[in-house]
């Protein structure tokens, strides 16, 4: 998730002409990354989850080519800051690359459903009195 807001934060400074091309472009992969992982986490077997980590992995793989492409286009006012994301999503694409590969190796069976959504911050209950 942090990834993602550090890629929404480098594509605010793209110039206004690329605000509907590249800036979008890459921002839809980046938030397809975190949004397939949660998809597939709530999968019923590995198979079926291993399906959305793929698809988590090709959206890396497209944000860092979006990334290189706005470096040699001259999109990024930090190039710096670009090739650190970049070399994040290098990691983050061997992380899911060896995680696709444990879950093809493994056994298929059903992954026990987790009953509880997945928040990072939920939101107190009142009760009504």
């Amino acid at each position: 998730m942090d990834y993602v807001a550090e890629i929404y934060r480098l594509s605010a400074v793209f110039p206004e002409g690329e605000r509907f091309n590249m800036a979008s472009q890459i921002r839809r992969a980046a938030t397809s990354i975190p949004l397939n992982i949660s998809e597939g986490a709530g999968c019923e077997s590995n198979r079926e989850f291993t399906k959305y980590l793929v698809y988590a992995y090709r959206s890396s793989n497209e944000v860092i080519t979006c990334l290189e492409l706005a470096n040699r286009l001259g999109l990024c006012n930090d190039n710096g800051r670009a090739q650190g994301l970049i070399d994040e999503g290098n990691r983050l694409c061997k992380m899911l690359y060896s995680f696709i590969k444990k879950l093809k190796t493994t056994n298929p069976k059903p992954m026990t459903m987790n009953p509880k959504p997945i928040t990072m911050n939920p939101k107190p209950t009142t009760k009504n009195q």
